[in-house]
């Protein structure tokens, strides 16, 4: 089964390197809350690490990704391809 640990480990290392945890002291929950104005202390990075974090977790979550695969994957095999000779 798929995981996000790669993502969260991402994100959490992104985090610990911030000003908002490294000079302000706060945890990297706090850092990332909608209701703590942290934009300025924490890199657009960070954020992208939270999205793709988010997103994966979500995506495990989706029924029709989890039976079908991810969206814009490889489609199926076409009968045009075939090497029949007729």
């Amino acid at each position: 089964m798929p995981t996000c640990d790669h993502f969260y480990k991402s994100l959490l290392n992104c985090l610990l390197k911030s000003p908002c945890v490294v000079q302000h002291g706060h945890t990297p929950r706090e850092c990332l809350s909608p209701e703590y104005d942290a934009d300025e202390q924490v890199s657009q990075a960070c954020r992208l690490a939270q999205r793709a974090y988010v997103e994966c977790k979500l995506d495990i979550m989706n029924p029709r990704k989890r039976f079908r695969g991810p969206y814009g994957g490889k489609p199926p095999p076409s009968g045009d391809d075939d090497d029949v000779d007729e």
